[in-house]
């Protein structure tokens, strides 16, 4: 097995700062990818959170930095904390956020800031053919869905934009 072997004189920061980025009323999903962040060696994990939740999520680690947004789910006024928090880190991680309208605004107001991220649950809801064109070549994605999610996000495909989604996905 192969282990990534840590710079003795290297300085917190050094090995990966992550932003997990959390909504809607749960939060054991956001807890464990900022848990396993900072079990895979992350030196900083950063969770942004509804208000409401922040305390659970608190107290799983105290080595977790958690940033409370202004409301019970993540929505567009989230966008000014969130492009500071997502400048000042490496990868970003979005998953259960809640399937407001509003929520999904912020989530595609909020991709063309990432550099590298993971989508999963309901971040992919906010997917379309024109957000991975436009993110092409600007930000690395991951996408993480099950077998539903992966339905629709492959019925975006259309003749009309297939060759241009072939384009965009071969620039990652």
């Amino acid at each position: 097995m192969m282990l990534y072997k840590r710079n003795s004189g290297g300085h917190k920061r050094d090995s990966g700062k992550i932003l997990v980025i959390g909504g809607g009323p749960y939060s054991g999903a956001p807890a464990l990818a900022a848990l396993a962040a900072l079990r895979g060696g992350a030196d900083i994990v950063t969770v942004a959170i509804p208000e409401p939740i922040s305390k659970i999520i608190e107290s799983y680690s105290p080595n977790l930095i958690v940033r409370k947004l202004s409301s019970n789910l993540l929505c567009p006024d989230d966008l000014p904390i969130l492009t500071d928090l997502i400048n000042s880190h490496d990868i970003v991680v979005l998953g259960i956020l809640g399937r407001a309208s509003e929520t999904f605004e912020a989530v595609r107001k909020i991709l063309p800031f990432c550099r590298k991220a993971v989508l999963d649950a309901d971040a992919l809801s906010a997917l379309s053919c024109s957000i991975f064109e436009a993110l092409a070549g600007k930000c690395k994605l991951i996408v993480t869905p099950h077998a539903r999610e992966f339905t629709s996000l492959s019925d975006m495909e259309t003749p009309e934009n297939q060759e241009a989604r072939i384009k965009a996905v071969k620039k990652f």
